[in-house]
């Protein structure tokens, strides 16, 4: 275990956001462990909005084979495939 591990977060409302990926598509977790995070948001570019975790929002943001998969519900494994295509 990490004890004593800072971890950066973003206020939000009335909770905290703590970022797990910052690739293309950033997450975040809702909880501050970073060894069982539980993603429920995500932004796409440093300048626009941090949005629910949700099929309809996460459709626009990505390509054809990960919308393929966000058309199954596979939500992060279309986050990681498009944030990690080369």
């Amino acid at each position: 275990m990490d004890y004593g591990k800072r971890i950066t977060g973003i206020p939000h409302d009335s909770c905290w956001f703590f970022p797990v990926d910052t690739g293309k598509i950033r997450t975040y977790s809702v909880v501050s462990d970073i060894d069982y995070p539980v993603i429920g948001y995500i932004q796409k570019g440093a300048d626009k909005p941090i949005l629910p975790l949700t099929k309809e929002n996460l459709m626009p943001m990505v390509n054809e084979n990960a919308r393929k998969l966000t058309e199954k519900e596979k939500l992060l494994i279309a986050i990681q495939q498009y944030n990690h295509r080369k």
